[in-house]
């Protein structure tokens, strides 16, 4: 397989996509607007699969992800975004998913959330309002 990671992640935060999901025998996907959504590719095999996930691994990830067989971590491209990513063993082979982490956390009103959700997340923490 010619693709690179680091190609899918761009093609996942170009076209809005939250996730990018990688596993053996089938192509690559991307999540949009929670529908997973197939990448013009081939399915992957074994050996691809591995090969894209351990490109972003460290030596001592590695080792934890062979030790487990499920690793959670985060990391950055410069000048395309930070994802989130867990790498787990699936059928006996190495799967991942890929979630983007926005640089700026959005607010109440651009998520589309009620004002009382707003409210909400003013109170103190431990204070309960009763009402006899």
């Amino acid at each position: 397989m010619s693709v690179t990671l680091q190609q899918l992640l761009k093609t996942m935060v170009e076209q809005g996509a939250s996730d990018l999901h990688v596993t053996t025998s089938s192509p690559p996907q991307i999540r949009i607007d929670g529908e997973l959504v197939p990448l013009q590719l081939p399915p992957l095999s074994a050996a691809e699969t591995k090969a894209l996930v351990y490109s972003v691994l460290t030596d001592q990830q590695k080792h934890r992800f062979e030790e487990n067989l499920e690793l959670d971590f985060s990391f950055g491209i410069k000048g395309l975004a930070r994802f989130r990513a867990n790498v787990f063993n699936q059928r006996g082979a190495v799967a991942a998913a890929f979630r983007t982490i926005p640089w700026e956390v959005r607010s109440f009103q651009e998520l589309g959330l009620p004002e009382v959700v707003s409210a909400l997340s003013d109170r103190p923490r431990g204070l309960v309002a009763w009402s006899w």
